[in-house]
């Protein structure tokens, strides 16, 4: 991603980076480049800019809370969400970052949350941190040499092995691997395979495809990419690779029913791959409410039909049943993960959608402990609190919220707009117009924000 593809409010965030990183005012560029890079992972020069920033400004601090001891907590804490959903860990892991961004066990972190994620760009820019930081620790150039070599970047890959012998000349591994990859450089730029053969146009077309992100593929290219791929699957099923990315392409071109069949084999070769198991969830969620939506069409298009009542009352049925599952899978997930507060907030939104806010309320306490869900988790008590007419404790929650937000962000907006409905509820009219005027001056827009304000001036 480039920054010409930014939104605007992240557009206007990154040339405010540009010019406060020429100003080497790196604290204000890593306040505004951490919304960036979490809300677009993949922009990369957002990332390495912000990186560049953390760096300039530890120099010749002593280190802080997230040294040692404390960092390889951080991490141990994170990494259950590196596996259930390595986007959102990658958002948490650059909170942690901030602080300590040389950091050797936050920026494995990184590495392997990037490469779940299928941004091998962000994986890089981990790697090279944990060299800029660590320039003779050969482990580290061994690491970046692979990496490099996994994305067919033999050149790269070459002179990090190269960096590795220029340290400790007896390392017969660098030494084999810079031959290797020299070799593969020199095959790759003169189309040489093995042997001295050509390569032909078409398996050339064919690794290009297999290289790219398929999200970026037009329909097209991923109709000719899945084409190579399952004459690939027929000659040998069990390629974990192939299969991942076969179920990959099938899920961006919607196909959810085959996405979900190759992904349950991918997890068939792979046993215990929670990230999987995750990812087949997911898919099936969406299959699910594909056929919900199509049941909603066709109770619009004919909402006097004969049937319709009947039909919306098993709708009914089948979201709810749909919603104790979740309750049933997210209490399961935090048995066996107890300190994940993730997981917890999980749990705890699904029994807050089953009308269970006496259950869910504990479950959020102990989330809100957390800082990366903390404001979630006081929002949703608040809410939980409101269901149970407890006006003044969700109050309470909400404002606690509040105050730790500083942008007026989405998470925000929301939170000021449920305490202006629990002080309508009051009868506190200053107070609930108070907040929903706040809300009005930044999104005219949001939910019936404009109609309630509006409204108190006739």
């Amino acid at each position: 991603m480039t920054e010409n593809g930014l939104p605007s409010n992240l557009k206007n965030l990154w040339d405010k980076a540009v010019k406060s990183m020429r100003a080497q005012n790196y604290d204000y560029v890593a306040q505004l480049l951490l919304p960036i890079v979490k809300a677009e992972p993949g922009f990369l020069d957002a990332r390495s800019a912000l990186r560049k920033a953390q760096m300039a400004n530890s120099k010749g601090k002593k280190a802080g809370l997230l040294s040692g001891g404390a960092a390889m907590k951080a991490a141990m804490k994170l990494k259950p969400l590196v596996q259930s959903d390595p986007v959102a860990a990658l958002g948490s892991i650059e909170d942690e970052l901030n602080s300590s961004p040389g950091n050797k066990a936050l920026n494995e972190l990184l590495y392997d949350a990037a490469m779940a994620a299928e941004i091998p760009g962000v994986g890089l820019l981990a790697l090279e941190t944990l060299k800029e930081a660590n320039p003779k620790d050969t482990v580290i150039l061994k690491k970046i040499a692979v990496h490099h070599a996994g994305q067919r970047n033999f050149g790269a890959a070459a002179d990090a092995y190269q960096a590795v012998s220029v340290i400790d000349p007896s390392d017969l591994e660098a030494i084999n691997g810079s031959m290797k990859m020299t070799t593969q450089k020199s095959m790759e730029e003169n189309k040489l395979e093995e042997g001295g053969k050509k390569r032909d146009e078409e398996e050339a077309a064919r690794l290009e495809m297999e290289d790219r992100d398929v999200g970026s593929m037009t329909p097209d290219q991923r109709a000719r990419l899945l084409e190579k791929l399952l004459a690939d699957y027929a000659e040998n099923n069990e390629d974990i690779i192939v299969v991942k990315k076969i179920a990959s392409v099938y899920e961006h071109g919607e196909d959810l029913a085959s996405a979900a069949s190759y992904y349950e084999w991918a997890l068939h070769l792979s046993p215990g791959d929670t990230a999987m198991q995750s990812k087949i969830t997911g898919i099936k969620d969406r299959q699910r409410d594909v056929e919900f939506k199509e049941m909603e069409d066709a109770l619009a298009a004919n909402p006097d039909a004969p049937d319709a009542a009947d039909k919306r009352a098993r709708l009914d049925e089948l979201k709810q049943e749909r919603l104790m599952q979740k309750v049933d899978y997210f209490r399961d997930q935090v048995e066996r993960n107890p300190t994940d507060p993730q997981l917890r907030y999980s749990y705890a939104e699904y029994l807050y959608a089953v009308d269970q806010p006496t259950e869910a309320i504990p479950e959020l306490q102990r989330a809100k402990s957390n800082p990366h869900v903390r404001t979630k988790a006081l929002l949703l008590l608040g809410k939980c609190f409101g269901s149970k007419n407890m006006d003044d404790l969700a109050i309470t929650q909400l404002q606690e919220a509040e105050k730790e937000l500083s942008a007026m962000d989405g998470t925000k907006k929301d939170v000021m707009y449920e305490r202006a409905l629990l002080h309508e509820k009051l009868g506190q009219k200053d107070e609930y117009l108070e907040a929903l005027k706040q809300i009005y001056e930044v999104d005219y827009g949001h939910r019936d924000v404009a109609k309630r304000v509006e409204s108190s001036y006739s």
